[in-house]
């Protein structure tokens, strides 16, 4: 066994060269790299974690909007139904019942004072009247009235009289019936109703007064 001892100053001494460990350095590399990217990736999830929350609050936000939205559209559907069924009932109300009022307006101007209506039965533009007047002439004037109203009043039948007593007095009690056209047919005859209303005195036709004799108070012409 041989032993060799340098017996050399400790400054003269040259330090030899280690040798370079290519694997610890890429074990290094390596583990570096991964804390880099495992640090990179950690705060780009963060970052997109926050994006994805503001816009799941945005989109909480838009269906909350959304939801009144159609709360609101609800209602306004209901006010519109609610405004359609209106409409349906005034027009039905103008389709039925409103010949009816025009009638009973008509029937008020008819009635003169020796007569009294003590029964108003209509039923679908069918009209019953019972009641009762001093005279048959009364009755015969209200039915006249009746008959006057073409307008209104498609067909007036004869009436049914019979004589009763009433405080001693003499009466004669009337039934009758007639027909009330409907609004389409009243609106047809307004128009000429309203022309017969409206045409000028001049040309009304004139009687013939030709061969009749003076009246008194007016002087004859010479000849």
């Amino acid at each position: 066994m041989q032993v060799l001892f340098d017996l050399r100053p400790q400054h003269l001494v040259q330090v030899q060269d280690q040798k370079f460990d290519l694997m610890r350095v890429l074990v290094v590399v390596l583990f570096v790299g991964f804390v880099v990217v495992s640090i990179f990736n950690i705060a780009n999830m963060m970052l997109r974690l926050r994006g994805l929350n503001a816009e799941l609050d945005a989109q909480r936000a838009e269906s909350s909007s959304v939801g009144a939205s159609i709360s609101n559209l609800d209602t306004k559907i209901a006010t519109f139904r609610e405004a359609r069924e209106r409409i349906r009932a005034y027009l039905e109300f103008t389709r039925q019942d409103l010949p009816t009022v025009e009638f009973l307006s008509g029937l008020e101007g008819a009635v003169n004072s020796g007569l009294k209506v003590t029964n108003l039965d209509i039923r679908q533009g069918s009209v019953t009247l019972r009641g009762s007047g001093i005279t048959d002439q009364d009755v015969m004037d209200f039915v006249n009235g009746l008959d006057s109203m073409k307008y209104m009043i498609t067909k007036v039948d004869p009436p049914s009289m019979t004589k009763s007593t009433l405080n001693n007095v003499l009466i004669t009690d009337f039934a009758l019936s007639c027909n009330i056209k409907s609004v389409t047919a009243i609106g047809e005859a307004l128009p000429d109703i309203l022309n017969i209303r409206t045409t000028p005195a001049e040309e009304m036709p004139r009687p013939d007064t030709e061969g009749q004799a003076p009246v008194q108070g007016e002087e004859t012409p010479v000849q």
